[in-house]
Parts: structure tokens; C-alpha cells; sequence
């Protein structure tokens, strides 16, 4: 699908060790890039492109974002299972609806091991909850934080290049291989481990 429907926005402190996940609603009304008058849903500016998409948010926060990576829940669901398995710690007990899996996967609260499947159905999840999209999108958060927990352990690290590999037609990114090398290597000399906060943006829906 060209539109998104998952926003998430990635601060990176290779310093600090530090990583803020902050989660956009998909259906927020925002000025999208490149166009003029009304405002539109944020997922939609994913019919213009990557760069839309960027632009948009860029605009949006006033910042500038440097590398992206766009991927759809097939690829999230290869990207999971190719790390072994991940972490999820969910915020609320919910067993999920067919729209978001056929298996109707039960999440408690606390961590919940998952595979690739088992962790969309947990992202895509909206209805079970009194919240909707506001706790999808924090549930999201919580998916991206355990698999960069696992993407940084020790067992996958000193295998980081049979995964990407494994995985390499699944997302599309414009992160240079070195700046992984980069990260990879950073975290091989320190293995201190990252600290990732999650904050949910409310704009206006």
C-alpha cells in the first residue's frame, strides 16, 4: 500500500545511548507537503511518496529527519521472525479481532514473547480498546521498542549481517550500510544497554 499507517518517529543519541520513539496518529489532519488549502489525513500523504511523507513531517515539528525506513506488516512479520522472536511489553490485557489477525491472538500485560505474527496482530490491534487508534499507536511504539531491544543483543549483533541479508528486500531505507556498521560496532565496545522512552503525539483528529 502507498499510504501509512504507522508514523513513528525515531531520535537517535548514539552519545547517551539514548532513543525517543514518538508514535503520529495515522488519521491526524495535518498540512501535507507540497499541498495547499485544507488540511488532510497524515496517511494519506504517503500517496505522494517517501519524501511527502518526510517533508510532511518535517514541516509538521520543525525538524529535519535524516534517514527513514519504510516497511508493510509482511515485512514486519519476516523482520521479527528473523531475529528470533521478540519482547513485546503490552500496557493492557486484550485478545485481538479479526481485524487486526485471524488467530486471535490474547496479549497480557507485561512482556508477551512474539513472533512475526503474533507482533502485527499486537500493532494492528485498534477496537478492543476504549482508546482506538490512541493505544494502537502506543501499543506500536511498545512492538518497535522490543525489536530494537533484540536488534541490539549481544546474540544478534555478532550476527547483524545474516540478518540484514535475511531480510534486505523486506523495507526500503536510505541508511547507509556504514552508519549501521557504525551503530553495530558502538554497541559491540559498549554493551550498556539503550535507553528507549516512547511518547504518544496528540494532534488534532
Amino acid at each position: 500500500v502507498s499510504r501509512s499507517d504507522v508514523n513513528i518517529l525515531l531520535t537517535v543519541n548514539p552519545t547517551t545511548k539514548q532513543v525517543l520513539l514518538t508514535s503520529i496518529p495515522r488519521d491526524s489532519y495535518v498540512q501535507l507537503a507540497g499541498t495547499k488549502g485544507y488540511k488532510d489525513k497524515l496517511t494519506h500523504a504517503g500517496n505522494y511518496g517517501v519524501e511527502a511523507s518526510i517533508d510532511t513531517l518535517q514541516n509538521l515539528y520543525g525538524i529535519d529527519i535524516d534517514y527513514y525506513v519504510k516497511i508493510n506488516f509482511t515485512g514486519c512479520v519476516s523482520v521479527v521472525d528473523a531475529l528470533g522472536g521478540i519482547t513485546i511489553d503490552s500496557e493492557v490485557e486484550f485478545t485481538c479481532g479479526e481485524d487486526a489477525s485471524p488467530i486471535p491472538y490474547h496479549f497480557v500485560k507485561g512482556p508477551n514473547e512474539c513472533d512475526g505474527e503474533m507482533a502485527v496482530a499486537f500493532s494492528r490491534e485498534r477496537h478492543a480498546f476504549a482508546a482506538g487508534d490512541f493505544q494502537r499507536g502506543r501499543n506500536q511504539t511498545a512492538a518497535i521498542k522490543g525489536i530494537l531491544q533484540k536488534a541490539t543483543s549481544p546474540a544478534i549483533l555478532t550476527k547483524y549481517s545474516a540478518v540484514l541479508d535475511a531480510v534486505s528486500d523486506m523495507f526500503l531505507t536510505n541508511i547507509p550500510t556504514s552508519t549501521i556498521s557504525d551503530l553495530v560496532k558502538l554497541q559491540l565496545s559498549d554493551s550498556t544497554a539503550w535507553n528507549i522512552q516512547t511518547y504518544l503525539s496528540l494532534i488534532h483528529i
